[in-house]
């Protein structure tokens, strides 16, 4: 062998050393990525602020799991500030309303209308903290506390457009099915629903239909207009008590002025909100998000204070 041949010898070794190395480093860097998709836990999640005709409230919460696994979520808070959790899912210390978020993917909660907060035994006003808009959606979940990030405003089209205005947008136009996600969720993904009655509701109606369907229909205080019941006017006369109600259905089925076989149930929703309000002084305390500097010191300092009175104090009825 020649030295040239030698030299070429040695050339192609060492691509072959390189590419071997390369190939190993790459191999190396997505074990990595899979890794940290796998190890830990990492979500984004953003909230839908609703104003209604008495309080706002968190109509919508949105989350997207950032891991290759299920996220289970047992609780889910929308923290302002440092201090103030509002609890979104109220559960009564059991675990059947659990959330699981599979792997990658993104999953919507709804929640309906609020007709009053709390804080142990006091009524609190929470509007200032919605009007800040600065929160943070924070999850108890199986591995503990996880703290979501924000969600990016992301790409579309549409912004590109508006900085270049030789970028077309075209729009296709298409009768969509009954199938179609459009038509059953009115333009919005599919999600869990944890729907609540307003304050605008007084009665719900559960009535069955000839052929054997329940329909729950809701009642209302403004003499608001539905589809069931479109030709009855709801007087307050009639709205007085559950007999009143069932009375003037009953004569109005008669009449053939609506149709449905039979009255099942009527739920007095103003009632039992009223029964929860009962329990509450009137007045009603507005909270205000402290500011970190105050919650991680003067709070800290304050509260040690409190568990060290309450350690004395038992000590003395020992």
């Amino acid at each position: 062998m020649n030295n040239i041949d030698i030299v070429y010898s040695n050339d192609y070794n060492l691509v072959l050393t390189f590419l071997s190395v390369f190939i190993a480093l790459v191999a190396c860097h997505i074990t990595y990525l899979t890794y940290k998709l796998k190890i830990g836990q990492k979500a984004k999640a953003s909230c839908v602020i609703t104003y209604s005709k008495d309080l706002p409230y968190i109509s919508s919460v949105i989350i997207e799991n950032q891991k290759d696994k299920d996220l289970v979520i047992h609780d889910i808070y929308v923290r302002f500030g440092p201090n103030i959790y509002i609890d979104m899912l109220e559960k009564d210390f059991s675990d059947r309303y659990n959330i699981v978020v599979p792997p990658l993917s993104v999953r919507e909660i709804k929640f309906g209308p609020v007709f009053m907060y709390n804080v142990n035994t006091v009524r609190v006003d929470v509007e200032s903290l919605f009007k800040t808009r600065k929160f943070k959606v924070v999850l108890s979940t199986s591995h503990g506390k996880l703290i979501c990030n924000d969600w990016d405003k992301g790409w579309d089209a549409i912004s590109e457009s508006l900085c270049n205005h030789h970028v077309f947008v075209v729009n296709p136009n298409r009768i969509y099915s009954t199938s179609s996600v459009y038509f059953k969720n009115n333009f919005e993904t599919p999600a869990i629903d944890y729907s609540s009655y307003s304050v605008e509701v007084r009665y719900v109606v559960k009535l069955v239909t000839t052929d054997g369907e329940k329909l729950f229909c809701n009642i209302y205080d403004n003499n608001k207009k539905i589809n069931l019941f479109k030709g009855l006017e709801f007087s307050e006369e009639v709205l007085k008590d559950e007999d009143s109600i069932r009375k003037y259905l009953n004569k109005a089925r008669k009449k053939k002025l609506v149709n449905f076989s039979k009255i099942d149930k009527i739920y007095n929703v103003r009632k039992l909100m009223d029964s929860q309000l009962e329990q509450y002084q009137d007045e009603i305390i507005e909270l205000k998000s402290e500011s970190p500097l105050h919650f991680y010191t003067i709070g800290y300092i304050h509260s040690k204070w409190v568990d060290i009175r309450l350690w004395w104090q038992n000590r003395k009825y020992k």
